[in-house]
């Protein structure tokens, strides 16, 4: 039996679980079955769709998973401090601080100064930055129609549809 378990109360303690209704147990199946088949997926999308996302030579030089990630987050989101990048994206900030070190090095981000603090800045992507962005986006594309090709174009329709319905439910629509 499915149990459910109540907040927590003012005294935090937590109280005695309660016994799920039928239909909540339907619907515990229903979101059990969505979790095993998220898990069966990060095998696959390790193996073949993360390399897609997160792997790159440009312009000679080999990215790693976390200068894509930051550089991705920066286009997206904007101006983002080294505090909102570690704790959205869960960098350690000694690792963050030689990332954004070598990414303004190489040109692909700056550092914007905030007003009145002298210590605090704002990343920002520069021209190069926003080429490396395209690059990324121009490599996923061919990526995803090399692994994607053979899978007929009704499963891709339902697929697209699934991960939009996906991307809506999580709150996170993208703004084209």
């Amino acid at each position: 039996m499915v149990m459910i378990q109540k907040s927590r109360n003012r005294s935090n303690k937590l109280p005695l679980a309660e016994a799920a209704s039928p239909a909540q147990e339907n619907e515990f199946e229903s979101i059990d079955a969505l979790a095993d088949t998220f898990h069966r997926f990060m095998r696959p999308f390790f193996e073949r769709i993360n390399p897609i996302l997160h792997s790159t030579v440009w312009r000679g030089k080999r990215f790693t998973e976390k200068h894509i990630v930051v550089m991705m987050a920066v286009d997206m989101y904007g101006p983002m401090s080294p505090s909102e990048l570690s704790r959205a994206f869960k960098l350690q900030k000694g690792s963050l601080t030689t990332i954004i070190r070598g990414l303004c090095q190489s040109g692909m981000i700056e550092r914007q100064n905030a007003e009145g603090d002298e210590r605090s800045y704002r990343l920002t992507t520069t021209a190069m930055g926003t080429e490396f962005v395209e690059h990324m986006a121009d490599q996923r594309r061919a990526g995803f129609r090399r692994q994607f090709a053979l899978l007929p174009e009704a499963q891709r329709h339902e697929v697209r549809l699934a991960l939009d319905t996906l991307v809506k439910y999580l709150g996170h629509e993208a703004s084209e």
